[in-house]
């Protein structure tokens, strides 16, 4: 069966894109097409010779796949609780069996600011609200907002598959302040040459995730036209273009009740404290 070789698990609104798009400078990765599979979480039932179609170079040392909803887990210790948030697809379970030695990548960030950005997110291209929002009432109605962000749960699902150092854990904090350190980390990590890293970078490569506008709709729409474009254009390019032409911008809003969304983390923070050495 086929396999990638790292899986850039998360989080979602973490700088998965970033990476993705530097590990894809690499003559040594091929990058999924999409950047997002989901296979292992919500296409399983397509098979591999589907996953492996998704790969432009299948032979290539390293296939990534940066899929940020193999982090929309369920915990462990409520699988069996039909009412919470979070995927009960066995993930971890699924890439272990078919990828033991896989390389496994989680980048973490404050996980009320990874809330908010993954509202603006998910309401991109809505209107603004008429005043602040309330955290903790913005969590209440979407607990996978707050599920993303409790990261402990997460890592530990991925710990019962496999030993400790087939991860790197990162901090987007650290990559927003010092992209060149994690790049190199990065690299080293997947026994790769850090110099197409770290090349200058030369377009804004934070954001792919995208909304529809109108002249996006239009064009999925008109036969032809999102074929003719995929082929001629490689997925970075692709990402750009759709950022700065289709994307619907996010609603601007002010959040309240920071503090008291904080406290709903606490917990989960001193954990992965615990199990990477890392605050976030």
């Amino acid at each position: 069966m086929f396999a990638a070789d790292v899986y850039l698990i998360g989080a979602q609104k973490s700088g998965t894109t970033f990476l993705a798009s530097r590990l894809g400078r690499s003559p040594e990765v091929c990058l999924s097409d999409p950047k997002e599979p989901q296979f292992f979480s919500l296409h399983y039932q397509k098979g591999f010779d589907a996953y492996r179609r998704t790969f432009r170079d299948p032979g290539a040392r390293l296939k990534v796949d940066a899929s940020t909803t193999y982090t929309f887990l369920r915990p462990a210790h409520r699988l069996s609780d039909g009412d919470a948030p979070g995927l009960t697809a066995p993930v971890p379970q699924r890439i272990r069996e078919v990828a033991p030695h896989a390389r496994l990548v989680y980048v973490m960030r404050d996980p009320v600011e990874r809330a908010m950005s993954a509202w603006r997110h998910i309401h991109r291209g809505e209107r603004a609200p008429d005043g602040p929002l309330s955290l903790p009432d913005v969590l209440d109605a979407d607990p996978m907002l707050e599920l993303v962000g409790r990261y402990a749960d997460q890592i530990e699902r991925y710990l019962a598959e496999f030993p400790p150092e087939r991860f790197l854990f990162l901090r987007f904090e650290d990559l927003t302040l010092r992209a060149p350190e994690v790049l190199t980390r990065l690299a080293h990590f997947l026994d790769l040459d850090e110099a197409p890293l770290l090349e200058p970078q030369q377009t804004d490569e934070t954001h792919a995730a995208h909304g529809l506008s109108v002249a996006g709709r239009l064009a999925k729409k008109v036969p032809g036209v999102r074929e003719a474009v995929r082929r001629r254009l490689p997925p970075a390019v692709r990402s750009r273009i759709a950022d700065l032409v289709l994307r619907r911008p996010a609603p601007k809003v002010a959040f309240t009740g920071h503090d008291t969304a904080a406290e709903r983390f606490a917990s989960d923070r001193r954990r992965v404290m615990e199990l990477t050495g890392l605050a976030v």
